[in-house]
């Protein structure tokens, strides 16, 4: 199937050909929490319609601390929290939970151990878990039987780690998979974004340079590798049970950038559907995308400032859009809200676009 090609490198680059992609939705609001002292690193929208972001906070020189951000429907502030020892702590990612509140993962760089935490709704800790030497969480999600699990990487050589917790807090266990991550894909305390998903069937299903599918004890039921396809930073189950996924590729166009954004279809044995190359001016990538009620996908990235793709259930882009400046920060992942619209946390900003009915 052919490739799409479309600019990354700004929104007016983007949008000069009306037949590649169209008007983004207007920004509705943008909220700056912090100074350049505070870096969000996800955002996902709550069952109050509000919006809970996760990051890490300095405190001083030598002490940088996770931080946890609560927002009402129009990004104003209800409360933050923040939580770390004497050396540096770091959030990934946060997700709430069927109880109202909240389950973060990170890392501990001074003890360099992956850390769970489990707060209530206020943001206040119930419980944390701390993983072996060498480790780190970059991602995490509830799990059905009420537990969680958690993706990452473990040992010298950047093994793709899985991690079950009960209710609790209490390891269930740990999976070191048969692969590894040499890229370091721009995240704080060792590689890059490792994502997880609990899958239909009660598996899971995470990626690093390769589309990892496990059971529900963790154990590896298939790995696959695709040509043009480096490093998957994002991977979710679909409605049709396979999976799409995004990251970085080579760009053979251009010698000196060897990063490409890469969208990726497959049916539900990871085998490739089809493939999307979005190339720009300068390298790119993809650190999160999100299925859309209708059947299209929402991308989160960077190429020089942070940008958004939306495209069709087929990988076409409908449009683009840079919403803040250069070096603004990098999304790990945005949503698709309640209303229609979408949102991002970017470093110290929260940004809100406007359904696209509008």
């Amino acid at each position: 199937m052919k490739r799409s090609i479309i600019g990354l490198a700004a929104a007016a680059a983007i949008l000069a050909s009306p037949a590649l992609a169209g008007n983004p939705p207007a920004v509705q609001w943008q909220k700056t929490f912090g100074s350049w002292d505070t870096i969000c690193k996800c955002v996902q929208q709550t069952s109050d319609n509000g919006f809970i972001m996760a990051g890490h906070v300095r405190k001083s020189l030598t002490n940088l601390d996770i931080y946890l951000l609560k927002t009402d429907s129009l990004g104003n502030t209800l409360w933050q929290r923040s939580y770390g020892g004497p050396d540096h702590d770091f959030a990934f990612a946060v997700r709430q939970t069927s109880d109202g509140g909240y389950i973060l993962a990170g890392v501990h760089s001074d003890s360099s151990k992956a850390i769970i935490m489990k707060t209530d709704s206020l943001g206040d800790s119930l419980w944390s878990y701390s993983g072996p030497f060498l480790s780190s969480a970059m991602d995490v999600q509830q799990t059905n039987d009420g537990g969680y699990v958690a993706a990452g990487i473990w040992g010298s050589t950047g093994g793709v780690n899985l991690m079950k917790l009960d209710a609790q807090g209490n390891c269930e266990w740990t999976r070191k998979l048969p692969d590894y991550y040499s890229e370091t894909g721009g995240e704080t305390g060792g590689g890059g974004p490792i994502p997880v998903q609990q899958t239909a069937d009660g598996g899971y299903i995470t990626a690093a340079e390769a589309l990892l599918k496990t059971d529900s004890l963790g154990n590896l039921q298939w790995g696959r590798t695709y040509d043009d396809v480096g490093v998957i930073f994002s991977v979710r189950q679909t409605t049709d049970g396979g999976y799409i996924a995004t990251g970085i590729g080579p760009n053979p166009s251009i010698p000196s950038h060897t990063q490409n954004t890469v969208l990726l279809k497959t049916d539900s044995q990871g085998h490739k559907t089809w493939k999307r190359i979005f190339r720009g001016d300068h390298p790119s990538f993809a650190y999160g995308v999100r299925q859309l009620p209708d059947g299209g996908y929402f991308i989160t990235g960077y190429s020089h400032r942070p940008y958004l793709i939306r495209t069709d259930s087929q990988g076409t882009c409908m449009w683009s859009a840079t919403p803040l400046g250069e070096r603004s920060g990098v999304p790990r992942w945005g949503e698709h809200t309640e209303d229609g619209g979408y949102i991002i946390a970017v470093g110290q900003h929260l940004v809100k676009l406007a359904s696209e009915n509008q």
